[in-house]
């Protein structure tokens, strides 16, 4: 059986807990661990939805899909104009935080709302 959703759902969460620990840390150390987990996890997510995306696309379908793969993440800056707004209006803690905690329960709600991805 092929995990690699599954796989992708728990890299999302701990994603999310790694962005807790960094807004929660206060030790250089800390940091650096939370850092760490936090690369590691946005890595294999990004590994993981590029071949989940691959395998599941037909051959025919798959340079349209790869093309709307370009244009989310061309959406990405928008996220980062987020954790900004908030780290401006309140801090970075909370930004960190807000969004550590956003993605964990994305995670969880995805993983309920959206059995086919578990079996990816």
């Amino acid at each position: 059986r092929n995990s690699a959703g599954v796989i992708f759902l728990l890299t999302i969460a701990v994603f999310g807990a790694g962005l807790i620990c960094l807004s929660q840390a206060s030790t250089l150390i800390t940091v650096l661990s939370a850092v760490f987990l936090a690369s590691i996890c946005a890595a294999t997510c990004d590994i993981l939805s590029q071949s989940m995306l691959q395998l599941s696309v037909s051959n025919a379908l798959r340079g349209r899909a790869m093309g709307i793969w370009v244009l989310a993440l061309g959406f990405g800056p928008l996220g980062h104009l987020e954790l900004g707004t908030i780290a401006e209006s309140m801090d970075l803690t909370t930004g960190l935080l807000i969004n550590g905690c956003a993605l964990t329960v994305i995670a969880c709600i995805t993983a309920v709302a959206v059995p086919r991805l578990r079996n990816l």
